[in-house]
């Protein structure tokens, strides 16, 4: 998932238009390997990048969109973490 916390992922992806050309490639050989494959973008929970994403071509030829919630330990226990 594309996480908007993370500093690493924000510099190699500043956008989902940058993220949607570095999984072009991915996307177009397993749609040439598998013709009938359903293929799935994983996504995230801030909605304008998710309709960025979508608009793209990969966005627009995706079957599914996944969006992952993560479980962070706090000092209150266990918490989910939408980023």
């Amino acid at each position: 998932m594309y996480d908007l916390t993370v500093p690493e992922i924000k510099a190699l992806f500043p956008s989902a238009t940058d993220y949607a050309k570095y999984i072009a490639p991915w996307f177009a050989a397993i749609q040439a390997a598998f013709p009938k494959a359903e293929i799935a973008l994983c996504g995230s929970y801030d909605s304008a990048w998710l309709a960025e994403l979508l608009a793209t071509p990969v966005g627009k030829a995706a079957h599914h969109v996944t969006v992952h919630v993560r479980v962070e330990q706090s000092s209150r226990g266990p918490r989910p973490s939408c980023a």
